[in-house]
């Protein structure tokens, strides 16, 4: 039969049909090794020889295979299960694996969807599982190579405006297909997932296998093109409408993930549009599950991204689209931006940071300006989550840093918070630049503790004098907090002892803050009795000698006197504070403390 298919191809292929469904209905349910071994030479014998002919229109020939391969997917589940796979796996080796394990895997996935939705075959539900045993059976470039064929599928015909599929679809009906697309998605997943094939991609790299995966990646961000994956299509929609993107999302961002740990030298080319997707999948709606398992595969994928893709590839798109979503009022890109950044500054080389340390130094300072220029578009929640995000990347890049880097470093931040509020239209921006300054000062202090407290002395004078204008103005902005906060915490980690005239200035304008009563509000006790105090204790104890805490605590006494009892009462935790933190060393001032407290208890 294999000769006289080389002399009349035509003729044969007409008659094999007919053969080979008397095969399945017959030879294939017997469970023998002689019958298998016939059904086994037949298709080594004459598929090849059919094939042959046209080897120069390979579709050709794939179409006219289908029926040679449809006729064993229906015989699948009459043959002896222990059979099944050896079977395949010879016919799928006769057609040649390249170019028809794709079509045979969809094939049989297409024959399991009637099986399934009539429930007349139990094996039907496990027919995902089969293709896989199959799939993996295979070299690893026939398996990308026919990944890349499965994902053209799901893909239109930009001429036609058609499906891809090797199968007619119109014997589905449309909730079928449906069915079907999501099968192949979920399958292809579940490939790019398996230990199999993993395996096979660590021992496989090589030339071949690399620009298989570089074919099939771009075919994975093309898949996203065709299915408009654009900012409309990710913003909240119904579920019926958001499914189709969230199946290929979760296939697409499976792919890229495997794709950049293994290749990623070769995605240059491709990081900034990964990036893009990774941004623009930041609001997904539909199916919760699906939904939680896609930002499970995105944030895995950004982490590879992260920690495989070289600085000088990755910094300059994220540098990209930073500038792009710092328009936008969503925080969510800019935190995701961030989040990869200081991933990326974790592992980054030394030459690397040395190299681009300039280039992020800008990034970080144009982020500083946020608030600023977001003020009038965005709600103070979300600018609040943007600075955060950004205060904490900057905090990691700068443990990177040695003193030779960071000194310049921190002193171009303090001129960039230090603008002269005299110039037209400033006032505003003061106010910002300073509200960073002190919240930055506080996580950096946070962080470095006593390494950071020197620096942080070049802050204090102007801390001073805006707790001055807030005593002569009687306001509290959302400055005063972690001002105060950040001098608490530097009066902690601080080993040097303040001069006299910088102790003397502290004192005066923190100590004046407790009879702001109408500044504060209903949030006097939270914010006077919960932060000023303690910060004002941890000042006694840094100051360490009688000659300091003797105008210290003088100066509370005397706000003792103040007619509002909510004065009355600060001064006196204040007080207690002392003695808490200082014990007997602090009683040597009881003497001029107790006429105070006379004077109270009447």
């Amino acid at each position: 039969m294999a000769e006289v298919a080389e002399v009349f191809p035509d003729a044969v292929l007409l008659n094999i049909i007919p053969i080979f469904t008397f095969m399945g209905a017959n030879i294939l349910r017997r469970d023998d090794d002689y019958s298998f071994y016939v059904i086994q030479q037949t298709l080594e014998s004459v598929v090849p020889a059919l094939i042959k002919r046209h080897l120069s229109d390979m579709e050709r020939a794939k179409r006219e295979m289908i029926p040679v391969i449809e006729v064993f997917a229906d015989s699948l589940f009459h043959t002896p299960k222990h059979r099944r796979l050896r079977l395949f796996t010879i016919l799928v080796s006769a057609l040649g694996p390249q170019d028809f394990l794709a079509s045979v895997t969809l094939i049989l996935l297409s024959k399991s969807i009637h099986k399934s939705q009539d429930g007349s075959d139990l094996d039907s539900a496990n027919m995902p599982a089969f293709c896989l045993s199959l799939f993996t059976y295979f070299p690893l470039t026939a398996e990308i190579s026919s990944l890349y064929s499965m994902l053209k599928c799901l893909s239109t015909d930009k001429v036609t405006k058609e499906q891809l599929f090797p199968i007619n679809l119109k014997q589905f009906m449309v909730k079928e297909i449906k069915l079907l697309k999501s099968m192949i998605l979920e399958f292809i997943g579940s490939i790019l997932e398996s230990g199999t094939f993993m395996k096979q991609v660590k021992s496989s790299s090589n030339d071949e296998t690399d620009q298989a995966f570089a074919t099939f990646f771009g075919e994975a961000l093309q898949l996203m093109v065709d299915v408009e994956l654009s900012a409309d299509a990710v913003k909240p929609v119904g579920k019926k409408t958001a499914q189709p993107v969230n199946l290929v999302l979760l296939t697409a961002f499976k792919a890229l993930d495997v794709m950049v740990k293994v290749l990623a030298g070769f995605m240059s080319p491709f990081i900034n549009d990964i990036v893009r997707y990774l941004l623009l999948s930041c609001h997904l709606q539909g199916d919760p599950g699906l939904v939680q398992q896609i930002e499970s595969y995105r944030i895995e994928l950004a982490g590879s991204i992260s920690t495989k893709v070289s600085a000088r590839t990755l910094l300059p798109a994220i540098s990209t689209h930073l500038d792009l979503a710092l328009k936008a009022d969503d925080p969510q890109p800019i935190l995701f931006l961030f989040d990869i950044l200081s991933t990326a500054l974790s592992s980054i080389d030394k030459d690397d940071l040395v190299q681009f340390h300039a280039d992020l130094i800008k990034l970080f300072l144009k982020c500083f300006e946020y608030r600023q220029n977001m003020r009038d578009i965005s709600e103070d929640k979300h600018i609040t989550l943007v600075e955060a995000g950004v205060m904490s990347c900057f905090v990691d890049f700068v443990l990177l840093l040695n003193e030779s880097y960071f000194k310049p470093l921190f002193f171009l931040v303090l001129d960039w918070a230090q603008v002269d509020s005299r110039e037209e239209n400033q006032s505003n921006r003061v106010v910002y630049n300073q509200l960073f300054l002190y919240q930055l000062m506080e996580a950096l202090l946070t962080k470095l503790k006593s390494i950071f407290a020197p620096y942080f002395a070049n802050v204090l004078d102007n801390i001073v004098h805006y707790l001055v204008q807030a005593k002569r103005r009687n306001e509290v902005d959302n400055r005063w907090l972690p001002a105060v906060s950040s001098l608490h915490k530097y009066f902690t980690y601080a080993k040097v002892s303040l001069t006299e005239a910088r102790f003397n200035a502290l004192v005066a304008s923190l100590v004046d803050q407790l009879d702001m009563v109408s500044a504060y509000k209903s949030d006097y006790k939270a914010m006077v009795i919960g932060h000023l105090t303690p910060c004002l204790g941890e000042l006694a104890v840094s100051a360490g000698r009688e000659p300091m805490w003797k105008p210290l605590n003088k100066a509370v006494l005397n706000k003792s006197r103040d007619e509002h009892p909510l004065v009355r009462i600060a001064a006196i935790r204040t007080l207690q504070e002392f003695y808490v933190r200082l014990g007997e060393e602090f009683l040597v001032l009881l003497p001029e403390t107790v006429p105070f407290l006379a004077e109270l208890m009447e």
